[in-house]
């Protein structure tokens, strides 16, 4: 290797190393994407077959654990269901830290959010006293919720992440529950807006996958919720409004999947309320027409005064 070759390698490197400090990758990040990079596909093809085995080994256990489940004492249910979920835990660790098995860690990871919850809850159930199951749910859920946040923090990912803004949310919505004086039609609304909230901080530290599911799921749960509050009184028109704001905020924030969620929720609405209040009157479709065609014009005179005059440096001299 000559001088001019390790002063390019030595200068490439402090590029990297000034990208990974100015948008928080970790070396393990970096590691998955050089996985991923490799030639002829090769990343991707551990990482399809990586998600298949994890198929496997959860759809095997889960056939053990059913067959043998009625000839096992509390013990051995709580071995057979506990058990491969911390090992599996264990082995995605392992396994994140080193690239040659990096695609095995988001699956084993998945087994492990499906298997350790089970095996907790199993674990009150045998040797509990026979109290709330929420209390048990939700002292998994915050638990798994920290578990997973550690991993976060200690190996960055978006999975895990993921995993712990999900038993976050699980958390809180058992924590609600337990409220009495919280109706479920207004826990529901927390928790959606939270989810909204989740999907806006992983969209801006660069947790994309993450965003894309928060974004519909939130949205949906909380237009769910905020229609059972208004429904048939008389603030139920607010509805149309708040489902047009998230409308606004899917462009704003580029999300097709926020985008498709407010617009069947808008859709949905507009059914109901002409089921409800216009079934047999030809009026309400007109004027339904009518506003479509208006709020169209008013959308493309928008657009032509952005690009005339917004993006155009502003109105020319007298204009205004």
């Amino acid at each position: 290797m000559t001088d001019r070759d390790d002063g390019a390698r030595r200068r490439a490197l402090a590029e990297i190393a000034r990208l990974a400090a100015a948008h928080d990758l970790t070396p393990d990040e970096i590691r998955h994407a050089m996985a991923g990079a490799e030639p002829g596909g090769t990343g991707v093809l551990v990482r399809v077959f990586g998600y298949l085995g994890g198929l496997f080994v959860f759809a095997g256990l889960v056939a053990l654990a059913a067959i043998q489940w009625p000839d096992l004492n509390a013990a051995a249910r709580i071995v057979i269901t506990l058990g491969p979920g911390v090992a599996a835990f264990v082995l995605a660790l392992a396994a994140r830290g080193d690239a040659r098995y990096a695609g095995a860690a988001a699956p084993l990871l998945l087994i492990a959010a499906a298997l350790e919850p089970t095996g907790m809850m199993v674990a009150f159930a045998e040797l509990g006293g026979g109290g709330d199951a929420r209390v048990a749910g939700l002292i998994t859920a915050a638990t798994m919720a920290v578990q997973f946040m550690a991993v976060r923090r200690t190996h960055g990912g978006t999975l895990p992440w993921f995993l712990a803004s999900l038993f976050a949310l699980a958390a809180a919505t058992l924590a609600l529950d337990l409220i009495a004086v919280v109706p479920p039609a207004h826990a529901g609304l927390t928790v959606g807006a939270t989810a909204l909230l989740l999907a806006v901080h992983a969209d801006r530290h660069g947790l994309a996958g993450a965003a894309t599911v928060w974004y519909p799921a939130g949205a949906a749960l909380a237009q769910a919720a905020l229609f059972e509050i208004l429904e048939g009184g008389p603030a139920e028109l607010l509805f149309p409004a708040a489902a047009a704001a998230l409308l606004y905020l899917s462009v704003i924030l580029r999300s097709r999947g926020l985008l498709v969620v407010s617009v069947l929720g808008l859709l949905g609405f507009v059914g109901y309320y002409t089921a409800e209040h216009f079934a047999r009157s030809l009026g309400w479709p007109l004027a339904l027409v009518g506003f479509g065609l208006a709020l169209i014009a008013l959308g493309a005179l928008g657009l032509r005064l952005d690009r005339r005059y917004l993006r155009g440096g502003g109105p020319p001299p007298g204009a205004l």
